[in-house]
């Protein structure tokens, strides 16, 4: 099936976003007629708030430096540690969740949040906003967490616990690494 996508550019996000709606709306749904989304009718809720004490304290006594290296490199995510749930929203919400779209339906209105609030919400400049972005190839989260603490991959295994079905990093070692990393202003 070729790409219904023209080869000529476009001058404004208005007529791409008209194209896309016209090919949406020519061509149908993306997902496959044998598609069957495999989730039960009722699904359980946990909206437990974590109790985010400890990274709060830790990100209390961090120096001003410290701070700023870590907002530079993570941009201010550590922000959303303040941020309070609402139960009372998202038990509202979710029902208009469909998994497999990843995105919210209200009637005939797909809502998903734009690359643009995801980096107003943390406050990370776009670099280049004619970047493309995209989900590659799937990476172990092993490996995602050592390249991210600067580690090895056989060291994030050996620090791995069973808890129940999931395979978890302890509290411990986490702490341990954040106050080390304190200590080098990294």
């Amino acid at each position: 099936m070729e790409s219904s996508w023209p080869s000529s550019s476009y001058d404004g996000i208005y007529q791409v976003t008209q194209h896309m709606a016209s090919t949406q709306q020519s061509e149908g749904d993306c997902l496959s007629k044998d598609h069957f989304s495999s989730l039960p009718d009722r699904v359980h809720l946990d909206l437990k708030q974590n109790d985010f004490t400890d990274l709060l304290n830790i990100w209390d006594k961090w120096r001003a430096t410290t701070r700023t290296n870590f907002d530079r490199k993570y941009g201010h995510i550590a922000r959303l540690l303040k941020v309070q749930i609402d139960e009372h929203l998202l038990k509202a919400i979710v029902q208009f969740w469909d998994p497999s779209y990843r995105c919210f339906v209200f009637n005939k209105v797909d809502m998903v949040p734009t690359i643009e609030e995801y980096s107003t919400l943390l406050q990370i400049d776009l670099d280049n906003p004619d970047k493309i972005y995209w989900r590659g190839q799937k990476t172990g989260h092993r490996r995602k967490l050592a390249k991210m603490m600067g580690i090895t991959s056989a060291e994030v295994d050996q620090n791995l616990r069973k808890k129940g079905d999931n395979e978890c990093i302890p509290w411990s070692f986490l702490r341990s690494y954040i106050m080390k990393q304190r200590d080098t202003e990294q």
